[in-house]
């Protein structure tokens, strides 16, 4: 697997995930330093934990995991298993542009299904704003009965056994510039490719690594995920477009 790549089992494909934006794992920090408030000493906060979701006999790698301490002390020395999902007091996950529908579907009802009491979806990709979204009373069918979604810029309350406010205005919010230098996130001013077509600018995403995962069949060769990891991170080649004075 390519350095920095992690891979997830979903619906018996492998699915590599290219390692994701620093406002990112800004946001996961963030969040994990207020998880860990008021958190009991018996539970802990885990970024990137592997955890299996036994219902669907799927393998995911949230952003961040709250477990019980002793479940990760006890693990397997000699085995790197995944804990059971159905084990997790929250699981969160942080959109990134190429899998934001997997979190808000896909891993939505699974994490529902492992019974999963909390999952909070903070989604920066969202059309209508970025929003973060407390989800709790997971069912059996896949769902959750109760949402709380706050837009960035506003106060998520999560209850026990955090029992504190989730702060959302420090978050990074994506931001289109088009023209002028670099923009704070995501993309890049317009580009004109050398035929003359204009490009969204979105290529700096992917070359970046932070665009959408890549799914292979389970049975795939290396040289399979060498050449799916090139397609990804290779650009075109594009020159600035000079801003119009």
């Amino acid at each position: 697997m390519p350095e920095g790549w992690r891979a997830e089992i979903d619906e018996g494909q492998i699915v590599l995930v290219p390692p994701s934006h620093a406002h990112h794992h800004g946001i996961a920090a963030k969040v994990q330093r207020r998880l860990y408030a008021n958190l009991p000493d018996e539970l802990g906060v885990y970024q990137t934990l592997g955890v299996h979701v036994a219902p669907l006999d799927k393998l995911y790698v949230p952003d961040l995991v709250v477990m019980p301490s002793e479940l990760i002390d006890a693990a397997d020395p000699d085995a790197s298993a995944p804990m059971d999902a159905s084990e997790a007091l929250l699981v969160v996950e942080i959109t990134s542009k190429g899998n934001a529908r997997e979190d808000r579907t896909k891993k939505y009802r699974a994490h529902a299904r492992a019974g999963v009491p909390m999952y909070l979806l903070i989604d920066r990709f969202d059309t209508r704003a970025a929003m973060a979204t407390l989800f709790t009373e997971p069912s059996e069918h896949g769902t959750y009965k109760h949402s709380d979604a706050v837009p960035f810029g506003k106060p998520l309350a999560l209850p026990a056994p955090f029992d504190v406010t989730l702060a959302t205005d420090g978050f990074p919010v994506r931001e289109i510039r088009r023209s002028g230098g670099p923009p704070r996130y995501g993309r890049w001013p317009p580009l004109r490719s050398r035929t003359g077509q204009t490009d969204a600018g979105a290529f700096a995403v992917a070359a970046a690594g932070a665009g959408s995962g890549v799914a292979v069949g389970a049975a795939s060769s290396w040289g399979t995920l060498n050449s799916a990891r090139s397609s990804l991170l290779k650009p075109k080649k594009y020159v600035a477009r000079k801003p119009a004075r």
